[in-house]
């Protein structure tokens, strides 16, 4: 090889590795549903981006385990951090402002006080939230239960106060009093839910004081005993005996995930960017719970619920 081509070789290699680019993903704990969507991330981002580096981390849950983390991060100096839940991007964004984040898989991040509110951050953040809109909560709500007018919603001030008091403001609008039933501790829930007699329904909002795993079995039991219509956050409580809740497409989440860090890749402004929401969402039925709480669901519900558990 004439050290013509040897420099241009080398200029070429440089250059390359001059423009590779990497990722690094934190997640908030070992799910099976972060690492497979992380594994899909990691094989897009892969053909899209030849070349490009990409580095796990986990903090398995434990807010301690921060520091060690985001040391390795800036260690390894990515162009992009994902980060996967809550707690993930809480670390992160508390600490890092010189490095874009994207993160995904985080309900309510305006309530845990990650963003102020839903448009472009101006800062070194964006993302996709697991929000469902309010006023399409309260639709399907009152779509299945059509004499729906006072709702309750057990919650923790300090933790999900925010997102009461707009949930609030959002059911006046609809023409439904929301009936806010605070709990400070777990402990209380069982003799605060008698309060829940003569309400037309019960409504749930992600708060982890309220609901623990033994309060979330007491209240399924006591709202199918009493005739009360619950809907639950997600599928999962439906298929415990809520009468609804709501689904979202994940994999179309992940799509929107992956859109938002290949812009910043590209070079776009994340704190330009605005949070963005799940765009594929459905109900979801339990007929059996109508059948034992006494409640006739209209055909058009039924007919309209991504998906119904007999």
């Amino acid at each position: 090889m004439n050290k013509f081509c040897f420099v241009l070789a080398a200029s070429l290699i440089i250059g390359s590795a001059a423009l590779a680019q990497s990722v690094a993903v934190i997640k908030s704990q070992p799910l099976s549903s972060y690492d497979a969507a992380v594994g899909r991330l990691e094989s897009d981002l892969e053909n899209s981006h030849p070349g490009i580096g990409f580095q796990i981390y986990d903090l398995a849950g434990q807010r301690d385990n921060g520091r060690r983390v985001l040391d390795a991060v800036r260690k390894q100096k990515p162009d992009v951090i994902v980060t996967f839940g809550t707690l993930a991007t809480d670390v992160a964004a508390g600490e890092i402002r010189d490095i874009p984040i994207v993160f995904t898989f985080v309900l309510n991040p305006m309530t845990s006080g990650i963003v102020a509110g839903f448009g472009p951050t101006g800062r070194n953040l964006t993302g996709v939230a697991l929000d469902v809109p309010l006023q399409e909560q309260f639709a399907n709500f009152r779509l299945v239960v059509p004499t729906l007018r006072r709702v309750a919603v057990f919650y923790n001030p300090a933790e999900t106060g925010a997102i009461v008091a707009e949930a609030g403001r959002v059911a006046a609008g609809m023409g439904l009093t929301l009936v806010a039933i605070p709990i400070n501790a777990p402990e209380e829930l069982p003799q605060k839910i008698k309060q829940l007699n003569g309400m037309d329904g019960l409504w749930m909002t992600a708060d982890s004081t309220v609901f623990t795993p033994r309060n979330t079995a007491f209240i399924l039991l006591y709202t199918l005993k009493e005739g009360i219509p619950f809907m639950g956050l997600s599928e999962q409580f439906v298929k415990a005996g809520a009468l609804l809740g709501k689904t979202i497409d994940l994999s179309d989440v992940e799509e929107q995930t992956l859109a938002q860090v290949g812009a910043v890749l590209a070079g776009a402004n994340p704190g330009k960017m605005p949070i963005l929401f799940p765009r594929k969402i459905g109900l979801v039925l339990n007929l059996k719970a109508a059948e034992e709480i006494g409640v006739e669901i209209p055909k058009g519900a039924i007919d309209s619920a991504a998906e119904t558990f007999q």
